[in-house]
C-alpha cells in the first residue's frame, strides 16, 4: 500500500511529516500550507521556488516548493507502507 508524505522543513521548527492516502490530498495540503506562509515566497528566485518535472522524477517526489530565501520548503513523496 502506498501512502503520500508531505514533508515540511522550516528553519525555526522541527521537520514535520504529514501522511495522506492519496497524492492529490498531500499536494492540496502542501498548497494550502504555502498559502499560510505569508509573502516570503515572493522573494525566492523562481528557479529555486520549484523543481522541474525531470528533477522531481529524479528525486522521487511529486511536488516541491521553497517558500523562503532561507530554504524553508515542502515536498511530497510516495512511500510504501511496511517497505523494507
Amino acid at each position: 500500500m502506498t501512502i503520500y508524505v508531505a514533508m515540511i522543513d522550516g528553519r525555526h521548527t522541527d521537520t514535520e511529516a504529514h501522511l495522506f492516502s492519496t497524492a492529490d490530498m498531500a499536494i492540496a495540503f502542501s498548497r494550502e500550507y504555502l498559502e499560510g506562509c505569508g509573502d516570503y515566497a515572493q522573494y525566492v528566485e523562481p528557479e529555486d521556488a520549484t523543481m522541474s518535472a525531470e528533477a522531481l522524477e529524479a528525486a522521487g517526489w511529486l511536488f516541491y516548493a521553497c517558500y523562503s530565501t532561507e530554504g524553508d520548503c515542502i515536498w511530497v513523496l510516495p512511500r510504501e507502507v511496511d517497505d523494507s
